[in-house]
């Protein structure tokens, strides 16, 4: 049986005055948009955007993209508006169960 394991994604958030956009470098394309200014919505709402990314990866035999390491992650100051946190999934196999 295959261990759990985990990923932590550097993300970036866009504030704006109506919403906040949140996007992973290490995985392009993927964009997450909460229709809030509520941190907190945004970032918990990317990181089920993000698993269900790495679970279609999964489910096609794809490469996930090794996230860059916290000790790597070139710090620049945000630009007024950016926030730039880190995203944890951990993701547990299922056991395949007799039917």
């Amino acid at each position: 049986m295959k261990e759990e394991f985990r990923l932590i994604y550097p993300a970036v958030c866009y504030v704006k005055e109506d919403s906040i956009r949140v996007e992973f470098p290490d995985l392009p394309g993927l964009v997450s948009v909460c229709n809030e200014n509520n941190l907190t919505k945004a970032v918990l709402q990317a990181q089920a955007e993000l698993m269900l990314h790495v679970a279609n990866l999964l489910d096609g035999n794809d490469l996930i993209p090794e996230p860059t390491p916290i000790n790597r992650v070139r710090y620049q100051q945000p630009k007024d508006g950016e926030i730039v946190t880190m995203v944890n999934l951990e993701i547990t196999p299922l056991a395949a169960t007799p039917v």
